[in-house]
């Protein structure tokens, strides 16, 4: 028997492994693909909501993938998917607009809009720490203008401050798990909110009650389609300009 529950206990760890693994894979992709998607190509912002793009995107990628290697193989459990995608969820926000996104121009912007009208150099550069922010003046002008041609970025005049910042926001971000930690049990087990983002995610990996599994129902998959064709419509209208527009003027 003690046996037994020992391989039922080395099989479920392994699980959450493959799941930690996932997650881990999936949070670095977000991290490289959501500054190319925010400065490079210019399109839609995939980690600003409350319930971002790019982890919903991971999501229905996971599943899609499951779904596929369940046919074979054993795929990953409900709560091994939202493992995954609660790590991608923390991950979407961190290199756009909940840390990063905002973090990097606020280092370079007291020095290039410090102007003789607003006096920043007198009043507010002496109370700046110099390892917190880079020194250069080249370095703030081609953060916000663009690097010159041929002119590799320079990173030495980078990696201190990035480094204090990264450990500033690991700290930032350890307290904001530990009070989650602290009022999960209030909120779960006796205020019992319904958390009315995390329900749709729910559902979709199979761990919610329904009457009809979720992508068996036709009501959902109406209001999908009707969703995905007006925004579909409205992309697709800035590189083909003859199409009809949904959006109001």
């Amino acid at each position: 028997m003690a046996a037994l529950q020992m391989q039922v206990s080395d099989q479920v760890k392994t699980n959450m492994l493959q799941a930690w693994l996932v997650g881990l894979v999936v949070a670095v992709f977000i991290a490289f693909f959501t500054p190319y998607s925010d400065l490079v190509m210019q399109g839609t912002w995939v980690g600003l909501t409350s319930f971002p793009i790019s982890a919903f995107f991971v999501l229905c990628s996971l599943i899609g993938v499951n779904a596929l290697l369940s046919r074979w193989s054993k795929g990953l459990k409900p709560v091994e998917l939202l493992l995954a995608y609660v790590m991608a969820l923390v991950a979407a926000g961190i290199p756009s607009f909940g840390w990063t996104g905002l973090l990097i121009p606020y280092l370079a912007g007291p020095f290039y809009f410090a102007t003789p009208e607003n006096n920043w150099a007198q009043i507010l550069h002496p109370h700046l720490p110099k390892f917190l922010f880079p020194q250069q003046k080249e370095t703030v002008v081609w953060l916000y203008e663009g690097l010159p041609k041929g002119v590799p970025i320079p990173w030495q005049d980078w990696l201190l401050p990035l480094a204090m910042w990264t450990l500033f926001g690991v700290c930032v971000y350890t307290v904001f798990f530990c009070l989650s930690g602290l009022v999960r049990k209030p909120w779960v087990e006796q205020e019992r909110l319904v958390f009315p983002l995390m329900q749709l995610p729910l559902q979709m990996v199979g761990a919610a009650k329904l009457e009809r599994p979720f992508f068996r129902n036709i009501g959902m998959w109406l209001g999908f389609a009707i969703a995905f064709t007006v925004h579909a419509v409205n992309g697709l209208r800035y590189y083909v300009p003859w199409l009809p527009s949904f959006m109001s003027t």
